[in-house]
């Protein structure tokens, strides 16, 4: 908005001290050279500081999507770590007669078989986080 006032209010009063303008005396082309300079260094103080809010605002942008990329990453590891025992908790949830076939999960006859699962679920996690922090991810 500034900008679009001092530009044309810059270049009236250039044209006001350069050309012989006969109704403009000398004594008043002082005041209109100073008002020029004046209007000058707004329209640079105009610029400049649309330079530095460009620049916050790519620094805000920056920061936000700095912020973003870590969620990510942490739903990403949390989906990972999840993603095995979902598989396991999908396979040992179907309902197959191990009487029918010696092949229908002989494991659902074991007397430690929920605790072994339970226990083998928890070192697929704890092993995926380990690797995580080997790997510096986490």
């Amino acid at each position: 908005v500034l900008k679009g006032v001092l530009w044309p209010m810059r270049d009236a009063l250039a044209t006001l001290i350069r050309n012989d303008v006969p109704y403009v005396k000398a004594e008043t082309k002082v005041f209109f050279n100073d008002t020029l300079d004046h209007s000058l260094r707004l329209i640079e103080l105009v610029e400049t500081q649309r330079d530095m809010l460009t620049g916050l605002i790519e620094m805000h942008l920056s920061l936000s999507q700095a912020r973003t990329n870590d969620v990510i990453s942490y739903l990403t590891i949390v989906s990972v770590i999840f993603m095995p025992l979902t598989f396991l908790v999908g396979v040992w949830g179907m309902n197959f007669d191990p009487d029918t076939s010696p092949w229908n999960m002989p494991e659902l006859k074991a007397y430690y078989g929920y605790p072994t699962a339970l226990v083998f679920m928890g070192l697929v996690a704890v092993g995926l986080i380990a690797f995580f922090k080997w790997k510096k991810w986490l």
